[in-house]
């Protein structure tokens, strides 16, 4: 046994995600020159700790991607905009959704990292507290995920938006490591896209009053 620690760099753990055989073979075409980084890394992080490798058996500390933007309007706007699923389409490049926004109820979601083929997920929703959170739990490639869609009001007006997301499994270390600059840019996209529609709406109401 050996221990490698998650850096994010390529090491033993890393390379160690180009010999396990995974349930989709294509995940192993993927280069880190074909991911787009971005130059605004948000409040972006992943919890460290040791890896233990013994053979093809991994025990990791649950792994997280965290992404935040500032946005200029309050918090009931913001939530107006995160929870009106039909407007989707108009700015939201990361998530497709359908369903209903209540606790135990399973939506249907496509997911278009960037640069990667749409994936569908069925996530469960955890939590709905308006102008405050969304949270649901899904799975994908043998990984769990808790997502958390979170709205934080400023003092000096305005709301942080925080998208963040838990990872856990037998290959959650190896699988984020290999894709953490892809999610995190798809989490920034969406992020962005979200701050200029509820931008926009707040000013269109602005501007009938």
């Amino acid at each position: 046994m050996f221990i490698a620690r998650q850096t994010g760099v390529r090491g033993r753990d890393h390379d160690w995600l180009y010999s396990t055989r995974l349930d989709h073979d294509w995940l192993d075409n993927w280069t880190d020159d074909e991911i787009a980084v971005s130059t605004d890394r948000g409040l972006g992080r992943r919890a460290s700790g040791p890896v233990f490798l013994t053979g093809r058996s991994v025990r990791t500390p649950m792994t997280e991607v965290t992404e935040a933007i500032d946005v200029p309007v309050a918090p009931e706007t913001v939530w107006e905009v995160l929870t009106d699923l039909d407007a989707y389409p108009q700015w939201n490049t990361l998530l497709s959704i359908s369903g209903r926004l209540s606790v135990g109820e399973t939506l249907s979601v496509r997911l278009s990292m960037p640069g990667l083929p749409t994936v569908p997920l069925a996530p469960e929703i955890t939590a709905v507290e308006p102008e405050r959170a969304l949270r649901w739990r899904s799975q994908l490639f043998g990984v769990r995920a808790e997502h958390a869609f979170l709205l934080e009001p400023q003092v000096e007006g305005g709301t942080r938006f925080v998208q963040t997301e838990q990872f856990q499994g037998r290959v959650a270390g190896p699988v984020v490591t290999r894709l953490e600059r892809r999610i995190r840019r798809g989490f920034e996209q969406m992020n962005v896209g979200l701050r200029r529609q509820a931008v926009a709406l707040s000013e269109e109401r602005t501007a009938e009053q």
